[in-house]
């Protein structure tokens, strides 16, 4: 079970979870963070194709995964110091905590992101 509490009201198509906005802005300056990751992993995808291993599908796919999943325990490492957050969440004054208002750990901040990260991936054909 997420130590994580689950807000549920019912709501109308023309309402919003007054969180929606502020975690939109702050994912979209998380963003920015983990598009600097892909492009710091550019480089080794460069010499590995050269070196012949970008032909090897397998090779590829896994590959795909080490950008997102260092973005992934990055976010979770930040969650889960005393900041409580990413920097986008701080920027929106966002933290993440327990039900309890307890600072997260960083496996139950890791199992909230990796999970998703790796299901993004399995589309892949």
């Amino acid at each position: 079970m997420s130590p994580y509490r689950v807000l549920t009201q019912t709501r109308t198509i023309s309402q919003v979870h007054p969180l929606f906005w502020p975690r939109c802005r702050a994912y979209a300056r998380d963003a920015v963070g983990y598009f600097g990751v892909a492009l710091a992993t550019l480089p080794a995808g460069i010499w590995l194709n050269q070196a012949g291993i970008g032909s090897s599908r397998p090779a590829v796919i896994g590959l795909s995964f080490v950008s997102p999943l260092i973005a992934a325990a990055w976010a979770a490492r930040a969650e889960s110091t005393a900041a409580r957050a990413t920097w986008g969440k701080r920027a929106e004054r966002l933290r993440v905590q327990t039900i309890d208002g307890d600072q997260a750990t960083y496996p139950a901040t890791s199992s909230q992101s990796v999970p998703a990260t790796a299901g993004s991936r399995t589309a892949i054909r």
